[in-house]
């Protein structure tokens, strides 16, 4: 499992006396390694690499080149490497170490980047599910893996120089090998990378979907909003029509009843009958004709039909479903019959 932590810094300390006073006679900065690859002077030249642990710290090593020789360090001083394929090619002394070093540093890359490979194989069985978080982590690391996998190809092609076959002889005939690995192991590594945006794109493809998802609910429900709003507004023009309807049924109604009120009074009961009944039958014609006269009026009931279609598609739209007493004894009555062998 992959540690869940950031990785510390690469540029790792160098603390012992070698590497310090290799750094001091190359005038560099000598609490850390070096961000140049290979620092080549007339009284030395250092190239700097590094093993990636399992917690994908950085151990920092260094091959060491100046007129006594060729040394391999690392924090803790002189480095001996994993025995590797010098021995298939026949060299011995600083050219069998530097060999097996660079073959060595392919190994430990290589198995670093299957460790992340089986973890991203795990988070594509559950795309959609993943963290955005884990697949950066992920991408981390795959990075520092091609970062000192391009320190070792920089030192590959500095041993393959001519500057260097002094001090290392028969290396850079031995290298092409070790060369190609490194070269397919850029390769993994790139398509480690592709795998993981591709990763990244699909989670983010797939929280694009849910917004835009979300969006259309939003919209959905702003679309019932409006409807009710309609259906509502359907309704009042409704109720304003019965309103007005009543209002004018009123007027006309209240011109006969006030007569009535009045010649009803005690102080009115000599008045003869027949001008009762003219007086009623005036009152009650007279705002009837008027009314009659008015076109707005004879506009309103013409349009009586239309109103009420109108009326009647605001109710049937927000007109409640609710079954009646008999559909639920019936629903009640019948499920046991479905229960029933």
């Amino acid at each position: 499992m992959l540690p869940t932590a950031d990785a510390e810094d690469s540029q790792s300390a160098l603390s012992p006396s070698d590497i310090v006073e290799a750094l001091k006679t190359l005038n560099q900065s000598t609490d850390s390694r070096p961000r140049v690859v290979v620092l080549r002077r007339r009284n030395g030249t250092l190239i700097s690499v590094g093993r990636i642990e399992k917690d994908f710290r950085i151990h920092g090593i260094a091959i060491w080149a100046n007129p006594a020789g060729v040394t391999l360090l690392n924090a803790n001083g002189t480095y001996t490497p994993e025995h590797g394929p010098s021995e298939g090619y026949g060299l011995t002394g600083a050219s069998a170490k530097v060999l097996d070093l660079l073959a060595e540093l392919g190994r430990n890359y290589l198995t670093r980047l299957e460790e992340v490979d089986t973890e991203l194989a795990g988070l594509e069985q559950h795309p959609l599910e993943v963290s955005i978080s884990d697949v950066l982590r992920l991408k981390r690391y795959v990075a520092l893996i091609r970062a000192e996998l391009g320190r070792v190809l920089a030192a590959v092609a500095e041993a393959e120089g001519e500057h260097l076959a002094a001090f290392l002889p028969g290396l850079a005939k031995s290298l092409p090998p070790t060369k190609e690995e490194l070269l397919r192991l850029r390769e993994l590594t790139s398509a480690t990378q592709s795998s993981l945006t591709d990763l990244l794109l699909l989670k983010q493809a797939d929280q694009s979907n849910r917004l835009a998802t979300m969006a259309n609910q939003l919209g959905q429900v702003s679309n019932r909003i409006a409807e009710l709003a309609n259906i509502s507004n359907i309704r009042m023009l409704g109720l304003s029509y019965v309103m007005l309807i009543l209002a004018v049924v009123s007027t006309i109604i209240l011109f006969p009843n006030t007569t009535a009120t009045i010649l009803g009074m005690p102080s009115a009961a000599g008045v003869p009958d027949a001008v009762v009944v003219v007086a009623l039958v005036v009152t009650a014609a007279a705002p009837i004709g008027w009314f009659a006269s008015q076109k707005w009026i004879r506009d309103l009931f013409r349009g009586m039909s239309r109103y009420e279609a109108k009326v009647e598609e605001g109710m049937e739209g927000l007109r409640e479903k609710v079954p009646s007493p008999g559909a639920k004894q019936e629903s009640s009555t019948s499920s046991p019959a479905r229960r029933a062998p």
